[in-house]
């Protein structure tokens, strides 16, 4: 297991005594988010494993190619070196699943990296086709010693454990298990570049 954080422009300050960071980058189509260089230099400093998230909002009438285009021209040259991830809650809930398959078909259609989909572990039954498409579970679960939710996926890439004052994570899985997350590579492939 590693441990980390997700971070946002509601972090001043960059927590480097981690394993990961899970930054976020854009948000709808044309909002960068105003710490993102400063969280990835921290975390490239501190040699932190790092993802990027794109917090989607189909609510503004926006079509989730336009969204994922916006989140790869800010972050796409980092594809194979970092995890991607769509946050898929607030007023993305009243859409249907159909919106975030397609955004996550974008980016894998784009730089052969299959996206994690970050919910609520209440919301998890509603992603029925994403497990089907092999798209990871980043599950949101607060106060509790295990998450628990109902649906297709058996377990979760990630937990968001903690909401307050900092949200924290776990991935499940070791380092070489995060990069499997990074890249089109075969396991077999990244066990041989890191040797």
């Amino acid at each position: 297991m590693l441990y980390g954080y997700d971070v946002s422009m509601w972090q001043r300050e960059t927590p480097t005594d981690a394993d990961f960071l899970m930054i976020k980058a854009t948000e709808g189509n044309g909002y960068l988010d105003p710490m993102v260089w400063n969280h990835l230099a921290n975390a490239k400093k501190k040699k932190l494993l790092y993802g990027f998230y794109h917090y989607a909002r189909p609510d503004l009438g926006n079509e989730p190619e336009a969204e994922a285009d916006w989140f790869l021209k800010c972050v796409g040259d980092h594809a194979g070196k970092c995890m991607y991830a769509l946050d898929w809650e607030g007023d993305s809930l009243r859409y249907p699943e159909d919106w975030l398959l397609r955004w996550c078909r974008r980016i894998k259609e784009k730089t052969g990296v299959k996206p994690l989909i970050y919910i609520s572990a209440g919301n998890v039954y509603k992603l029925r086709s994403a497990y089907f498409e092999d798209f990871g579970l980043w599950v949101a679960h607060w106060g509790v010693y295990r998450p628990v939710f109902r649906g297709c996926y058996p377990t979760w890439a990630m937990w968001q454990y903690q909401g307050s004052p900092l949200d924290k994570d776990v991935f499940n899985g070791d380092r070489r298990a995060w990069k499997a997350y990074c890249t089109a590579k075969p396991l077999k492939e990244i066990e041989e570049d890191e040797n």
